[in-house]
């Protein structure tokens, strides 16, 4: 049977990250049968996570291999034969690099295909952009008008991205979605966790998961914990992403265990008691969403919209403010057990009732046909 809508998906890269996992959810769940997707990653590809996973499903990959800009004129002859060959009704960039590629794909298709833009952070610290990104973001901001729809995953981006000139006209809200039978809590798995890690049953554990980067201001993470492990007894912070491995050692804190990127981070989750996420900037953290879920209370620095998504199930902190997040640590590693229990029980339901992966896909399918069948 032919599938009736050809839907191109462009994005930088297929390595470890919140928009590639979002894409990766998104085309796996397939949201409707009237829908084949695509996949363009701008640069090297093969062999990265997401790469090997939608290879796996039987999903047509394709890589431009781009390495800096020289590079990436050179592609132009690459992008035209792939997007003439795929023809697709739909084409949707992923991040600010993919949402220009996807805009010179709409020009040189056989016929003009409905073009969504996909942007994924908020813009709460400007003076962390690199100048490269401030340019793309000017050149995005001129051709604004031309997306059918810009979708943004949190009401903030929205609102920062209008404030340097991108239209208001043809913006949308679409939060991240979480499965809820992948993402659960676990008494078996923080038993059985805990014990390969060392750790005692009682122990209060902390958990950051995400990349090594400036972007997640680690080092006032580290700090605070550092002061709250000589205010609070037997506590622990657990590490796990890329670059975050035993090498790496920003502290001597010997309660910081670093895991290193891990490919069962659902397993390792439930183990622990609550989130870490202290970014300078983020859209709507996917981790946060699921730490919730696996029943974690969240402690989050007040960007993009974490302070929505945990509502108050958690603790939000001005951003880069040490103090707060040291306070916040100490209040919830001396909670009372009944009360932490019933926070972890309130986490996970306001996720499933607000953030649930259902609801997304049927968002992402409306928002496709609305324009599709309209053709």
């Amino acid at each position: 049977m032919k599938t009736k809508y050809r839907i191109l998906h462009i994005i930088t890269g297929l390595g470890v990250g919140g928009a590639e996992r979002e894409l990766f959810n998104l085309v796996s769940s397939k949201p409707h049968n009237d829908f084949k997707s695509y996949i363009l990653s701008i640069g090297k590809c093969q062999k990265s996570h997401y790469y090997n996973l939608l290879n796996t499903q039987g999903f047509e990959i394709q890589s431009l291999n781009v390495e800096g800009l020289l590079s990436f004129l050179k592609s132009l002859l690459s992008l035209y034969r792939i997007v003439r060959k795929i023809n697709p009704n739909l084409i949707q960039g992923w991040m600010y690099h993919g949402n220009i590629v996807a805009l010179i794909s709409k020009y040189i298709n056989k016929s003009p295909p409905i073009l969504l833009w996909n942007i994924r952070t908020a813009l709460d610290d400007p003076r962390s952009l690199t100048n490269s990104t401030r340019f793309i973001n000017f050149v995005l901001s001129k051709f604004s008008f031309i997306p059918d729809k810009i979708i943004f995953n949190s009401s903030r981006s929205i609102h920062h991205h209008s404030l340097i000139g991108y239209s208001n006209k043809n913006s949308t809200l679409i939060y991240n979605g979480f499965d809820s039978s992948k993402w659960m809590p676990s008494v078996q798995l923080k038993t059985k966790v805990r014990l390969e890690l060392g750790l005692s049953p009682y122990t209060f554990c902390f958990v950051y998961v995400g990349r090594n980067h400036q972007q997640k201001n680690l080092p006032l993470l580290f700090s605070a914990f550092e002061k709250a492990s000589h205010l609070v007894d037997d506590i622990a912070l657990i590490c796990i992403g890329a670059q975050l491995d035993i090498d790496y050692s920003p502290t001597v804190n010997t309660n910081v265990i670093f895991l290193g990127q891990r490919k069962d981070v659902e397993r390792l989750i439930p183990a622990f008691d609550a989130l870490c996420l202290t970014s300078l900037w983020e859209g709507l953290p996917n981790v946060v969403g699921e730490a919730m879920l696996s029943g974690l209370p969240c402690l989050v620095s007040d960007v993009g919209d974490s302070k929505y998504i945990v509502g108050a199930c958690g603790w939000v902190v001005p951003s880069n403010d040490e103090e707060g997040y040291l306070e916040a640590m100490i209040e919830a590693s001396r909670m009372s057990s009944e009360d932490f229990t019933t926070l972890k029980i309130l986490a996970r339901k306001r996720v499933i009732e607000n953030f649930s992966n259902e609801l997304k896909l049927d968002k992402y399918s409306s928002l496709y046909l609305s324009f599709l069948e309209a053709r």
